[in-house]
């Protein structure tokens, strides 16, 4: 059987590691450990996620990712009325 997909996130891969060792791992740790192992190296895009903000963003980058998403930058951002009105081409 298998304990992970083709596709997984960095965080579904730790959540595993957990699960086997029973213990919880610190986040960064495992990602640096990951980097370092070269399990992942070349094979993916990595991507961090969840609770970063201006605050914590080039921690974070300092990681290693390729990419860092804010959610903050979204859900944050000033909203806009926009209306698709949509039209039968057979109606007379």
């Amino acid at each position: 059987f298998d304990l992970l997909e083709d596709a997984f996130t960095l965080t579904h891969l730790q959540r595993t590691v957990e699960a086997i060792a029973g213990q919880d791992l610190h986040t960064q740790n495992f990602r640096r450990l990951v980097d370092r192992t070269g399990l992942v190296a070349g094979s993916m895009t990595t991507e961090a996620s969840g609770g970063i903000n201006e605050d914590t963003i080039r921690a974070v980058a300092e990681i290693g990712v390729d990419v860092v998403s804010i959610g903050a930058l979204t859900h944050s951002a000033p909203t806009a009325d926009v209306a698709l009105d949509l039209v039968d081409p057979t109606a007379d």
